[in-house]
């Protein structure tokens, strides 16, 4: 006889009882039946039991009379959970029935069975919620969003207000352009610390949000959120917080074209991250300053530095990190006019921001490869390349994505001697960018447009020359 089939046997007089100790008991049963060497000591115990509930029947009478209308669906929901014992024990996680038994002994007690059972239910709820967050990790070590994910949600459905699960759950929204998504789980973050008064998640949240709005274009309020955070953390003298919150202030000032401001706060973010020994953190700060280099034209030095970011991400496996480095270098090596190496190293950042599924990165490298196509010469390739990432930035939101497409889309159109639709473009970047408040790319866009003649004639300036925005 199969282990639901024993379940359905049961007599009705004994699944009433049972059902009058609630839910609960059932477990208790899963793990018992499971066992067929205790179904001795069961009969004795059942027993005791059953005269234990007899001297309370009459003060239950009312809620018996609910719990019998009940008690067809227990008995299926009881072969259900007795089936699922069965699979659990040949995992080997059915707790041993042996110690429930021996609690029960010492207490014959239906308010001890459900105690016990109680524990038991926590205690292995919280080591699979902590097998599920190790899974998680090294799933996002390896690239793995998937299965990163699948983890995290197993994680909220046992425990929904998680904060740090549901941090992670925003990030995977985030990769994944799922950015309005992101943005509420962030704000649910930011509730549930103001809730339980832990201004370290609360701080966390405001830095999260902060990226948020950056990715929408929206400066100020990034700038606003950071300091914020930052405000926190230096408060609470917790270091880790404050690196972090001087890489997105720096990040900010970055955006904005106030390099030698992004640099104070990306070196105060290396300081710390070298001081607490946290290579991921030193990854990000050299890879930051890299590109404050490249911006400079100081390019040696901005090779170097970008070079530290790629070694200890490749040797910590850190491929969000690798995929910014490959693409960082290869701007490097395009002003170089170094294009089979910066084709080079676009490629490999397209890859694993495809592997991570990151449509940002992707974007991104689209865009570079455009440029590159365009230095070539080979414009319908460009024109491809751009209009990829244009598309994807228009699908995120991302404002200063599709300013850099549509800024390089019009240097293919001045390519083509089609400047009418060069104009067009170049409108709509320099009021994007205007819009974000990149005021340095304001006036470079707007130097192009004055740059065109009036009748849409052939323009004397050799396009190549004018330096187009990049990622």
């Amino acid at each position: 006889m199969s282990l639901a089939d024993t379940a359905k046997a049961i007599p009705d007089w004994i699944m009433f009882l049972f059902g009058g100790c609630g839910l609960v008991v059932i477990g208790w049963f899963v793990r018992f039946f499971s066992r067929k060497r205790h179904r001795e000591e069961f009969k004795q115990l059942a027993g005791q039991l059953i005269e234990s509930a007899r001297a309370e029947r009459s003060a239950k009478e009312d809620r018996i009379g609910r719990l019998h209308e009940e008690i067809g669906e227990l008995k299926e929901q009881l072969a259900n959970a007795i089936t699922r014992a069965a699979k659990a024990e040949r995992r080997g996680d059915v707790a041993d029935a042996r110690g429930i038994i021996q609690e029960l002994r010492e207490s014959r007690d239906l308010g001890r069975l459900v105690s016990v059972l109680q524990i038991d239910r926590d205690l292995h709820r919280d080591q699979l919620i902590e097998r599920d967050y190790e899974i998680a990790d090294v799933a996002f070590l390896k690239g793995d969003v998937d299965v990163a994910d699948k983890m995290v949600d197993e994680i909220l459905a046992l425990r929904p207000d998680d904060m740090n699960a549901l941090n992670k759950k925003g990030y995977i929204h985030r990769l994944r352009g799922r950015v309005e998504e992101a943005k509420g789980t962030y704000e649910r973050v930011l509730a549930l610390a103001r809730r339980a008064r832990d201004p370290k998640a609360h701080a966390v949240a405001l830095g999260n949000l902060g990226v948020i709005y950056e990715t929408r274009g929206e400066v100020d309020k990034a700038e606003e959120y950071h300091r914020k955070a930052l405000e926190i953390a230096e408060r609470l003298g917790r270091l880790e917080g404050m690196a972090s919150g001087y890489g997105n202030l720096g990040n900010v000032y970055f955006t904005r074209g106030e390099l030698q401001r992004a640099e104070q706060f990306f070196e105060k973010a290396l300081k710390i991250e070298m001081k607490l020994g946290c290579l991921k953190g030193m990854a990000r700060a050299y890879g930051s300053l890299g590109m404050i280099y490249e911006m400079r034209d100081e390019l040696d030095r901005a090779e170097e530095s970008l070079r530290k970011s790629l070694d200890i991400s490749e040797r910590l496996g850190l491929l969000e990190e690798m995929a910014t480095a490959y693409g960082n270098l290869g701007l490097v090596y395009l002003k170089r006019r170094e294009l089979g190496r910066a084709e080079e190293m676009h490629l490999k950042s397209l890859e694993i921001e495809e592997q991570l599924g990151r449509l940002e990165g992707v974007a991104n490298q689209y865009a570079n490869l455009g440029l590159i196509c365009r230095r070539r010469g080979e414009l319908d390739p460009a024109e491809g390349f751009l209009r990829k990432s244009l598309d994807i930035n228009e699908r995120l939101g991302r404002l200063e994505g599709m300013a850099n497409a549509y800024a390089n889309l019009g240097s293919v159109a001045e390519a083509r001697g089609k400047l009418h639709t060069a104009r067009e473009l170049w409108t709509k970047a320099r009021d994007l960018y205007d819009k974000i408040g990149m005021r340095h790319m304001v006036e470079k866009v707007q130097g192009w447009l004055d740059g065109l003649p009036d009748d849409d004639g052939e323009n004397d300036a050799a396009p190549d020359e004018r330096g187009g925005p990049t990622e």
